[in-house]
């Protein structure tokens, strides 16, 4: 009788057993290549952030004086000054004001007497073309009045009293006063005296682009305060909330501000989570929203990195553009180069950033210089030797 073959039978809970130590190993393999992180390599990359918001702030000064009323610009807006140059004539309050209102009535009474007494009678083409062209002027200004950022309502006014004094000379010339006529001159004369000496010529107290136009941020956001400036202030001016000024602020006025023509900052605030990790002294290329024609450069003068960052770039270049902007949004592009690691592999320690690798066995913590972190790979310098191309690193949440 021929014997039956027994075959051994696995049991199912081997199987099972086997299959969990199996899945076991091998998250264990993923998760232990994940805490590696890879390895330090060399690399570069441009750097760009599109449509970021800056805060605006310029190296100037501004000359502030008690109450004043009525002034009269002697330099253009926008115009470059030299120190002594006469940039202003102010005036004061209440009885000089009332003053030039009689003055002006009186120079109207003169004009009158000249135009429909003394020439009445008389057709006179240069005097018809001096009265259309101031006519015509007035219509530029009442124009102007109704949409003033499109016309320069200060330029049409001085255009304007620059052709009516050249029509009261032109009639002084041309006219033989009577004795009515002469009385109305010595009247005239006497009202100018009189505002003179209530009045007071203001020349400049240096060089520079001069500008007439203030907001409320101006004392806060100057050159001098740039080491001091908080993220509060920059987020705060980007929403256009207000700032409590200083007492007796308003116990003097400002009358005109100096811009140094030849540099400008940007203010940029970003929260804890960025990876700017902007550096004193890297360079940047800037591109403003609205002048993209052209590419300006800049340094990296402050830095401050925390849950609230605050940048300060510096612009070695013409402030005109800029004069009387406060906020803009750029886009912000750089060029690095050193070595790289994954960026996961970025940690804080000790209040440095770096990173940990693999050195005699153990896992130590190196502090390195960012350069610039981009996507998934970080770019940084470190004189460190235990640093270097090759060397393994370990991910930043895993490594200890």
């Amino acid at each position: 009788m021929a014997r039956r073959s027994k075959r051994e039978r696995v049991q199912p809970k081997s199987i099972v057993v086997f299959l969990f130590v199996a899945a076991l190993v091998a998250v264990a393999i993923v998760l232990a290549l994940r805490a590696m992180g890879g390895n330090i390599g060399t690399d570069s990359t441009t750097f760009v952030r599109s449509s970021v918001p800056v805060v605006i702030i310029r190296d100037e000064t501004i000359d502030k004086r008690p109450a004043f009323g009525k002034v009269i610009y002697r330099a253009d807006e926008g115009s470059v000054v030299t120190e002594g140059q006469e940039v202003a004539q102010v005036y004061k309050f209440s009885s000089s004001e009332n003053m030039m209102q009689d003055l002006l009535e009186r120079q109207q009474e003169i004009y009158r007497y000249q135009v429909d007494t003394i020439w009445k009678d008389v057709v006179n083409a240069e005097l018809s073309s001096k009265e259309e062209a101031i006519d015509g002027k007035r219509d530029e200004i009442v124009a102007a009045l109704q949409n003033p950022r499109k016309s320069d309502v200060l330029q049409l006014s001085r255009d304007l009293e620059a052709m009516i004094g050249d029509r009261k000379q032109f009639l002084q010339s041309s006219t033989q006063p009577d004795m009515r006529l002469q009385e109305l001159y010595r009247s005239e004369q006497d009202y100018l005296a009189s505002i003179e000496s209530a009045s007071e010529a203001v020349r400049a107290t240096g060089s520079g682009m001069i500008s007439y136009e203030f907001d409320e941020y101006s004392t806060l956001l100057n050159k001098q305060n740039l080491p001091r400036l908080r993220a509060s202030d920059i987020q705060g001016t980007w929403d256009r909330k207000s700032f409590s000024q200083a007492a007796g602020a308003k116990e003097e006025r400002p009358l005109y501000r100096l811009v140094n023509p030849n540099h400008f900052y940007l203010a940029i605030r970003t929260d804890g989570r960025d990876n700017y990790h902007m550096r004193v002294g890297s360079s940047y290329q800037i591109e403003f929203e609205g002048f993209y024609e052209k590419t300006y450069h800049a340094t990296v003068l402050h830095a401050t990195r925390g849950d609230n960052s605050v940048y300060i770039l510096q612009i070695d270049d013409d402030v005109s553009p800029f004069l009387n902007l406060r906020r803009a949004r750029v886009k912000l592009s750089g060029s690095f180069s050193g070595m790289s690691a994954p960026a996961s592999a970025l940690r804080t320690e000790y209040g440095m950033e770096g990173i940990v690798v693999q050195h005699d066995g153990e896992n130590q913590f190196v502090a390195v210089d960012v350069l610039c972190e981009d996507g998934d790979r970080v770019i940084f310098q470190c004189e460190d030797a235990r640093v270097k191309p090759g060397v393994r690193v370990i991910k930043g949440i895993e490594g200890g």
